[in-house]
Order: C-alpha cells, then structure tokens, then sequence
C-alpha cells in the first residue's frame, strides 16, 4: 500500500492494467514459417485468402484476395512474407521484389501452416508466377497451373523466371496445359513446302555450278 503523498508508483505486477509483454518480432526473416508459427504474424507479413479483398489491409484477421497485391504490400513495408491460405486463386503473379518469402497451404481460420498445397490458375500465357528481377525470395507449397491457350501456336507456361537469382522452389507443382498446334490451311502449308523444295533445288544447282567451274 501507498499513502498519498507517496511518489513512488505501485509495482508493475501490482498494476490490473499492465500490458502484456511485446516480445517483438525475431532477429530475422531467415525461418519457415510453414513451421514455425512465430514467423507467422501481422508485423512479419501479409495474409491472403480466396475469401479476402484488397481494400482490407492484409491481416491475418482482413486478408488480400490476391497474391500478387500482397508481394507489393509487403515490399513497400519491408515485410519478409507472404501467407497464402488454402484454396485455389485465379491470378497470374507478378513477383518483381526481392527477399520476400511466399507461403502457401495455411489454414484460413487459424493461420496454421502446413496444409494442403494452394494451388493458382494463370490468367495469361506467361504462366501462374512471372518472377523477374529478383536477386532471393522462396516460394513454397504451391501448385501453379499454366493457362489453357485459345491462339494458334500458343504455348502454355505454368511459372516464367526472368533476369533472376536465389529463387528457391520447395514442394512445388508446376503444370503446364496442353498448347494449340498452328495449323495452315491445305494450299498454304502446300506451296510452303514447294518454296523449301524449289530453293533446295536452286543451292544444289548452284553448288554444281560452281564446282564445274573449278573444274574447268
């Protein structure tokens, strides 16, 4: 007990208001957090889920709807990870920052790791995840499925890695759709083939032509 004109405050453990103690974030990025749940966390990350939306602010309690919002977020706030929860997204990824960690297969109600893959369906022909300019970043416990091409010649990617370094793949899918064969119509693929014929005739002439003038 403390009379009133006591100056001295009553003990900390005395107080009923006390806040509890902030253990602050680890010394470093460096985890997994699919494993370990300290990493996973409002300070060290932005969550995203099928259910979300980007006016909300990436929390764990008002996630992103799209991934590739969250790599943005997360880079302008110098955040180490991006925690995906289970659930399919259609989206093709835009991954241009560095020393980001992106997670998937988490639990969207508890936030726990270590589920089932999440699996993302490109929107496009570059592929689900287009990593460019990116000197480390991890990604994990993906599937990413390429898209379907409509166009003749088409091709269908499932992930595209450009101008980049220290991209670490761990437990994940990559599938690439079937592509669309560029057909030419009959007279067409016809006289293409007359033209590769008529000019392999012509360099045989001409080497002929030119060995019987040596010759002569």
């Amino acid at each position: 007990d403390t009379s009133p004109g006591d100056s001295n405050p009553p003990p900390a453990d005395a107080r009923a208001d006390r806040p509890m103690k902030d253990t602050g974030p680890p010394p470093s990025c460096t985890g997994d957090p699919e494993t370990d749940s300290i990493l996973v966390s409002d300070t060290l990350g932005v969550f995203v889920s099928p259910s979300g939306s980007d006016s909300n602010p990436g929390t764990s309690a008002s996630p992103l709807l799209t991934i590739g919002k969250a790599i943005l977020q997360a880079a302008s706030a110098s955040q180490c990870f991006v925690y995906v929860c289970q659930g399919s997204f259609t989206e093709s990824v835009a991954f241009g920052s560095s020393a980001i960690g992106l997670f998937g297969g988490f639990d969207c109600g508890t936030w726990v790791g270590g589920g089932p893959q999440t699996r993302v369906a490109s929107k496009g022909d570059l592929g689900a995840l287009l990593v460019n300019g990116v000197t480390s970043a991890r990604v994990e416990n993906f599937e990413f499925d390429g898209f379907s091409p409509s166009n003749p010649g088409d091709s269908s990617i499932a992930v595209s890695v450009y101008g980049s370094t220290g991209i670490a793949f761990s437990n994940v899918k990559m599938t690439s759709a079937d592509g669309n064969v560029l057909e030419l119509p009959g007279d067409a693929l016809e006289r293409g083939l007359r033209g590769l014929h008529d000019e392999g005739e012509r360099d045989q002439r001409g080497g002929d032509d030119g060995r019987r003038g040596r010759e002569d």
